[in-house]
């Protein structure tokens, strides 16, 4: 079995914000094989050092600095187990996605996004969709989660709420 940490929208513009983010991940990530991050990090130094933590697959959303759009893709592919996970930030909600499964996502078994800061997990056919929420932001969901995606038998995807961030000064 192999497990991986979906997070997506952790907005982290300061060092402050990113030991924050290391610090309500924390649980998570010590059983994980790879961490997924949908898009929105902010700051490259983000997916450094989540790197140094685990692998670390990163895309590219629109909130995301210049030098981290230029060195990181819109789209990834990612094995996890004996499945395939299309990575992507998102903006067009579930149409979008689904012209990415007849694009180039069209042999995934699941995907992970971002953009709307709402935990969700559904299928569009036999395609799994995982967003996992923003760890990070207060700003849309009454909560901060992300999501832990252990690949068995199936993928089996959950969200997990983590704690609010330190308010800003």
């Amino acid at each position: 079995m192999m497990k991986a940490l979906a997070i997506a929208d952790t907005h982290v513009e300061t060092m402050e914000q990113l030991i924050w983010l290391q610090h309500v991940l924390l649980p998570y990530i010590s059983g994980v094989d790879v961490i997924l991050h949908a898009g929105d990090a902010v700051i490259p130094e983000v997916a450094d050092h989540l790197s140094g933590l685990r692998p670390t697959h990163t895309v590219c959303g629109e909130s995301d600095h210049l030098p981290l759009r230029w060195s990181t893709p819109q789209t990834d592919i990612v094995e996890l187990g004996d499945f395939t996970i299309g990575l992507t930030h998102g903006r067009g909600g579930l149409g979008e996605l689904a012209e990415l499964i007849d694009g180039p996502f069209s042999d995934v078994d699941a995907i992970v996004y971002g953009h709307t800061h709402e935990p969700f997990v559904g299928r569009i056919g036999e395609v799994l969709l995982v967003n996992p929420g923003s760890p990070m932001s207060e700003d849309v969901s009454p909560r901060n989660t992300s999501a832990v995606i252990e690949a068995r038998e199936m993928l089996q995807p959950r969200v997990v709420d983590v704690i609010r961030p330190m308010p800003h000064n």
